[in-house]
């Protein structure tokens, strides 16, 4: 079990490290992305926006896709997607667009799958998996965030943002090894037949109605905003 946990640990760690990264690269090569392909200030604007346009627009198809044709097939896919048009999209303007067009859509999907993925192999470790998932998030975040525009001065940008594809590379390979080597999650015992009754009486509630929904939604909306918002006055990241 401990092994298990470990493994399990790893992989969510190297998932995170791919949920912010392939958008926060390009902020800092704005003006290398200008001069290189000829791009106006209104172009650099949304190939910046759309990632978040994404998550707006297409976060709802993620858990659509997950009842389709299932969790971890989600996850994999999410990733290569993610892995591929990360890399080709430095290429040209147009390669560019759509390329950041398919991360997003890769990330928005992934947004969804990684806390039904964590409730579904460990749910009683839920809320230290999910720190550490924050953390992990965060961490590798700051360090593309602080190291892009130096690496881009001796690799050139089109490197530096190719090279944002290896930690989503890798975390397809571990998936499908973790998936193939690691037991499956034991089925929780039936309900005794006094306990169905108990559910059963019980009324359904709309999740809007539930605090705790709400208060995760502000908390994960607060989070976001650290590198998608600003205050007047405060630099940008």
């Amino acid at each position: 079990m401990h092994k298990r946990f470990t493994s399990f640990a790893l992989l969510l760690i190297l998932i995170a490290a791919n949920m912010r990264i392939a958008i926060i690269v390009i902020p800092p090569l704005t003006t290398m992305l200008q001069h290189s392909l000829g791009l106006s200030t209104s172009q650099i604007g949304s190939l910046t926006s759309i990632p978040l346009l994404c998550f707006g627009l297409f976060s709802a198809i993620g858990s659509l896709i997950i009842k389709k044709v299932g969790l971890h097939t989600t996850l994999i896919t999410g990733l290569i997607v993610l892995t591929i048009a990360n890399f080709v999209r430095v290429y040209s303007p147009t390669l560019l667009f759509i390329g950041t067009l398919f991360v997003g859509l890769a990330i928005a999907v992934l947004n969804i799958g990684i806390p039904i993925l964590v409730l579904s192999w460990f749910p009683g470790d839920q809320i230290r998996l999910n720190g550490l998932y924050t953390a992990s998030l965060n961490l590798f975040a700051a360090i593309v965030a602080g190291g892009t525009a130096t690496t881009a001065q001796h690799l050139g940008w089109q490197h530096t943002v190719q090279l944002i594809s290896i930690p989503a590379l890798l975390a397809v390979i571990y998936l499908g090894i973790f998936l193939l080597r690691t037991p499956k999650q034991v089925a929780q015992p039936a309900p005794s037949s006094a306990a169905t009754t108990e559910t059963a009486a019980t009324p359904h509630h709309s999740v809007y109605q539930n605090s705790a929904v709400w208060l995760l939604m502000v908390f994960m909306g607060v989070q976001s905003a650290i590198y998608y918002a600003r205050l007047p006055g405060f630099p940008v990241c």
